[in-house]
């Protein structure tokens, strides 16, 4: 009796009237088991916040979702390319015998407004190179929903082995400016005469 008397000292000196918000049971445990930030004022609603903020700083790299005070470790990459020009164009070209051709694009876009010059990238492999440097002239042809079959099949076929009007049974318009072709079956046809070319790769 007198260890049990002890020991119920003891706990009595533990315990503390409830606070407001705090439950039923008079010893500061929540109504919905110990640990649950209800009923624990707004000190460990405060603390729960903070914490669930540090955990959305740990899923963000580091950079606070509240403030975006703090950078995480950013990474070092090597030199390549990180900016996707889109969307792709069909080029349609022609060499000085009259032969045509059609290939699709992605890295092509404005170089300048005044005078008004885009540019297209090309690898001189390619069976359209040639045929630029020859007349110096090709048409840019904004692509549609009603292309996105044409615009892949010109991108993995060569003009070398095959006719891709004839294949796609796309349908060549005379330009107004250029010699060379354009597609009628596009909505937008930009008729380029080149004024510079560099290689450089």
């Amino acid at each position: 009796m007198g260890l049990q008397k002890k020991a119920m000292e003891r706990t009595r000196k533990h315990m503390r009237p409830a606070k407001k918000g705090e439950g039923k049971a008079g010893i500061g445990f929540a109504e919905k088991g110990v640990g649950s930030a209800k009923g624990r004022g707004k000190a460990a609603e405060k603390r729960e916040g903070l914490r669930k903020e540090k955990r959305r700083e740990g899923e963000n790299g580091g950079v606070s979702a509240k403030t975006g005070s703090r950078l995480g470790k950013k990474q070092r990459w090597k030199p390549g390319n990180m900016l996707y020009p889109l969307p792709a164009v069909l080029v349609t070209v022609a060499d000085k015998k009259g032969r045509d051709n059609i290939f699709t694009v992605a890295w092509t876009g404005t170089v300048c407004t005044n005078p008004p010059m885009v540019y297209v990238s090309v690898r001189p492999e390619r069976h359209s190179y040639h045929m630029i440097q020859e007349t110096e002239e090709f048409a840019i042809n904004l692509a549609t929903k009603d292309l996105a079959y044409a615009v892949d099949y010109c991108g993995v076929k060569s003009g070398r082995d095959v006719d891709k009007f004839e294949a796609l049974h796309l349908t060549r318009q005379e330009a107004s400016e250029i010699s060379v072709p354009l597609l009628a079956d596009s909505p937008v046809n930009i008729e380029c005469k080149v004024v510079e070319c560099k290689r450089l790769g």
